[in-house]
């Protein structure tokens, strides 16, 4: 890490964090950045699950289900670039699932 420069950056999807912080070490030398300074995007996720019982007979019953999966379809970016000296250094390279929706029916007998 270079002295004097603070490594959190503007955390765009272009440069999450300050990319000047960090200079590679002298040969045959350990840097002097610590473990676990950088730290990632977040991840807001929200699921839904809503069902229903419908029973037709004693014995015979049906169950209606729908799930959603990230139900706000947030973008939850994840793996950051930290290669010093990669094309893409700095930047966000992924993002997680977007929103999913399924519809089950069960048949309970």
């Amino acid at each position: 890490m270079v002295p004097g420069h603070d490594p959190t950056g503007p955390q765009t999807v272009q440069r999450w964090f300050n990319t000047a912080a960090f200079a590679a070490p002298a040969y045959g030398y350990y840097g002097n950045a610590g473990r676990n300074i950088l730290r990632g995007p977040g991840m807001v996720k929200w699921d839904v699950s809503l069902l229903k019982s419908f029973r037709v007979r004693e014995s015979l019953a049906f169950q209606l289900r729908g799930e959603a999966y990230n139900v706000l379809n947030r973008t939850n970016l994840s793996g950051v670039s930290a290669a010093l000296g990669s094309a893409n250094y700095g930047q966000v390279t992924s993002a997680r699932d977007p929103r999913s929706i399924q519809i089950g029916l069960k048949m309970e007998f």
